[in-house]
């Protein structure tokens, strides 16, 4: 039974090690870098390509940013925003910038989720004015976060446990039984035993044999009458 259980956990510390990276994984969500898209003196940048695959889905874009009045009553503006792959377009909508007081005032924020298919290869980010005009704009920053499919680093340890519980519930009980055998050898005399050790001492194996042989003192007068 100890032997079954040991195998087993032997079986799950191999599929943790080696079967699990391979055929499954974690999403974690990994942030690919912060770029600048507008400010009050240049406008509009022109961003830098982000090489991106189809595994990068869903791809979180993250736009956080200041308006120039603080405490402007006026409505955010919104932009445009087109992501351009190698051979397509694979985004374009219009973000409507929204208040995000917590994390400041005049802050200016906005969360986009890209789900459809992306290309393997260089993607162009690029912003525009939309068609809503209002407060000013001192900065906007893009954040870009893929999700990326890796294994859960809290699987391995937990494997090479069960691998190596599992070699010794299979070894223990092999050096138990060899410990038995060894003590059940050593307890029975070996055939043999009785004979060799008395080979060199002058000691006959049959003492009644022996015995028989002496002749028998008698005592009385039985014998001298006659």
């Amino acid at each position: 039974m100890l032997r079954r259980i040991g195998t087993a956990f032997i079986l799950f510390g191999v599929i943790g090690l080696w079967a699990y990276p391979v055929w499954f994984g974690t999403y974690y969500n990994v942030e690919l870098g912060t770029y600048r898209v507008y400010d009050a003196d240049g406008g509009f940048r022109s961003l830098p390509t982000v090489p991106l695959s189809p595994a990068a889905v869903p791809l979180e874009i993250d736009l956080s940013g200041r308006a120039e009045e603080a405490g402007g009553a006026g409505q955010p503006p919104n932009l445009t925003l087109v992501i351009n792959g190698p051979e397509r377009t694979a985004f374009a909508e219009v973000i409507d910038l929204e208040r995000a007081e917590g994390r400041g005032e005049g802050a200016l924020a906005a969360e986009i989720v890209v789900r459809g298919s992306l290309e393997d290869g260089p993607h162009r980010f690029v912003f525009g004015p939309g068609d809503r005009d209002g407060t000013q704009i001192a900065f906007m920053d893009m954040t870009l976060t893929a999700a990326v499919s890796a294994p859960d680093g809290r699987v391995a340890p937990v494997s090479w446990g069960l691998l190596a519980l599992g070699v010794a519930m299979v070894v223990l009980p092999l050096f138990r039984r060899r410990r038995r055998t060894r003590s059940a050898d050593g307890g029975k005399p070996a055939k043999g035993r009785r004979k060799t050790s008395n080979i060199g001492r002058g000691v006959p194996l049959e003492r009644d044999a022996r015995k028989a042989d002496k002749p028998r003192r008698r005592w009385g007068r039985g014998d001298d009458r006659g």
